[in-house]
């Protein structure tokens, strides 16, 4: 009986989804009220005007620096419950007077920052970053200096504590 349900309840689902998804009659979904609507011209869709209000569940500053690429460099220590490496992070800056990157972080121990302009590295002393006191919610705020106007990528060496809140680690059984 109970693989009936499942069966039942599937199939069910599974309507609803191709019903969801379906083709026709649909009415469109009209844009938030004082939202700028796209236009279709000659097979062309204009972008919609989109504006974000503050995310109060991040502290990095989005609005003035952009990370257009992350390239990650791990180990896995299972023993342990770890991940120790790199992250290489590209970036734009939105606002050009932007002295510095704010990033989120939960659980980590970052060993060292390098800075690095059109793919030269920088010496910088001392060291180009600042690890906040832990909010319970948001974690603690990673700041790191950008140095140079010409600074476009930086190299973050870290260490995740084995009960960081975004790894699982699973016995064999």
């Amino acid at each position: 009986m109970t693989h009936f349900k499942s069966v039942l309840f599937g199939g069910v689902a599974l309507l609803f989804g191709l019903t969801a998804c379906g083709q026709g009659g649909e009415a469109p979904v009209p844009a938030p009220s004082g939202a700028p609507e796209a236009t279709i011209e000659h097979g062309a869709i204009e972008p919609i005007a989109r504006t974000f209000t503050a995310d109060k569940f991040t502290q990095s500053n989005y609005r003035d620096v952009r990370v257009t690429h992350l390239a990650l460099d791990l180990d896995v220590d299972f023993d342990a419950k770890v991940l120790r490496g790199t992250a290489t992070l590209d970036f734009q800056r939105i606002d050009p007077a932007a002295t510095e990157l704010v990033l989120d972080t939960k659980g980590l121990k970052i060993a060292s920052v390098q800075v690095y302009a059109d793919g030269e590295r920088i010496e910088s002393s001392p060291p180009p970053f600042k690890l906040g006191e832990a909010d319970p919610i948001l974690g603690a705020k990673l700041t790191l200096s950008l140095g140079s106007p010409d600074t476009d990528r930086i190299e973050i060496a870290y260490e995740t504590s084995p009960d960081a809140e975004g790894l699982q680690w699973l016995s064999p059984e």
